[in-house]
């Protein structure tokens, strides 16, 4: 598989969790992996919102199930808004 992105940022949302996995570095070489956890509460996630913001990693997948959609909605949307290419499927 051919490299095409120099960062990527995974989400897997639960009903009390977010886990966030970071995989960036230069194309062809071995990514640097980075895995933070954050609660799903109000403050938590902006603190995710800001490390996204941070390490300026604009392409993001987020998988959730069907029962916590709403609540991983509004970061899809606030992401969304700031340019991001979000891929959230249904």
């Amino acid at each position: 598989m051919q490299d095409i992105l120099t960062c990527a940022m995974g989400l897997d949302v639960h009903r009390d969790v977010i886990v966030a996995c970071l995989a960036r570095g230069e194309l062809g070489t071995e990514p640097e992996i980075e895995i933070r956890s954050f609660s799903t509460l109000i403050p938590e996630m902006r603190k995710l919102r800001d490390w996204v913001l941070e390490v300026e990693c604009r392409h993001v997948a987020i998988r959730r199930k069907q029962s916590e959609r709403k609540r991983a909605s509004r970061m899809v949307n606030e992401l969304q808004k700031l340019g991001y290419f979000v891929v959230a499927p249904d």
